[in-house]
Order: structure tokens, then sequence, then C-alpha cells
């Protein structure tokens, strides 16, 4: 039996710990990019959002959920917007590809510390009877 998409954060001494998870690859990698911009913002007009298409290649999965995470970092520190929706529509275990809907970070109310990087200690993904699932540290 599958679950339904989702995320949760847990906290961490000195950063946080985004989890995520979905019936498939896709579904959770674009629920922990979902669950990262959850913990320091929460957009308040998402109206004008600009759809941004990405692909994204790594050695490994692991370092894909990194490679996901860090995009959304770059996006708010080099580009000034924020995600109000991240959706992966294809992946595999060396590369995704999807869209992110981006405001300016002006439509947005920081909820929570700015991310600055991903930990790769920590970080986990894996395949289960249920689905995918992932866990994140976030250096904030």
């Amino acid at each position: 039996m599958t679950r339904e998409p989702g995320h949760r954060s847990l906290p961490h001494t000195a950063d946080t710990i985004v989890e995520a998870w979905g019936p498939d690859l896709p579904a959770c990698l674009s629920e922990v990019g979902r669950g990262l911009v959850a913990e320091f913002v929460e957009v308040v007009d998402a109206g004008g959002a600009v759809e941004r298409r990405f692909r994204l290649d790594a050695p490994d999965v692991e370092r894909l959920v990194v490679a996901l995470l860090q995009e959304i970092i770059f996006l708010v520190d080099a580009e000034g917007v924020v995600p109000v929706d991240v959706r992966v529509d294809t992946a595999d275990d060396r590369s995704c590809s999807g869209r992110m809907r981006v405001v300016p970070l002006e439509a947005a109310v920081q909820v929570g510390p700015a991310p600055k990087s991903v930990s790769l200690s920590g970080l986990e993904i894996a395949s289960t009877d249920a689905g995918w699932t992932c866990r994140a540290v976030i250096d904030i």
C-alpha cells in the first residue's frame, strides 16, 4: 500500500531536517522541495507566478536530492525568487526534470531562517514497499 505524498520538518541542532515521501521518486523529490520552501517562507500572494523548467543530473540519487534542494537555494539567493510549487515530472537515480512556479521573495513572509546549504551527512533516500522516502539535513 502506498502513502499519499507529503513532507514534514524535524528539529536538528542548529539545522533542520526535511523528511518527504511519495508513491514514486518524482513525487518524493517534489515533496522534499516543497518541504524545504515551507521551512523558511509562506507565500502570501502567488499571483503572477512564473514557471521555470529545470533538468538536473547527478552521479547518484542522493546527490540528485542535493542538486534539487541546492537549485531552490540558488533561486532564492541569486535570483530573489522563491518557488510556490515544485513539480518533478520525471526522475531516475541520476537525473530529474520538472518545473517550479516562482514568485519574487517580496511575495513571501519569512517564517524561519533561510537555508544555506544541504548537508551530505544524514542524507537518506530509499525505495520502500510503500514508495520512496527521503530525509535531508538543511544547514541554516
